[in-house]
């Protein structure tokens, strides 16, 4: 191989690892300059979705601890049976 073309095949290989490097670098400053965002609660998610159909309150899946559920705040009536799960007062 002529030593021009072993010089200009050199010269090229270590023009791509800097330019390499260089792109590894603005990754690493666009990763630090940038905040991550925390995620936003499923209830603020889902009472943005329900605003424009006018819903603006959305009851709670789980009743908050030491509350009673509706299913243990009502008695059962005279002909009503309970599922076996549930205590009864």
């Amino acid at each position: 191989m002529h030593p021009y073309l072993a010089q200009v095949l050199a010269t090229d290989r270590i023009k791509g690892w800097h330019e390499q490097a260089e792109r590894a670098q603005w990754i690493k400053q666009a990763r630090s300059v940038r905040p991550a965002r925390p995620a936003r609660p499923v209830r603020e998610l889902v009472a943005a979705a329900l605003a424009p159909l006018g819903i603006r309150h959305v009851r709670s899946a789980q009743p908050p601890a030491g509350q009673a559920g509706p299913a243990e705040q009502q008695p059962a009536a005279a002909g009503e049976h309970r599922s076996a799960g549930t205590p009864v007062a």
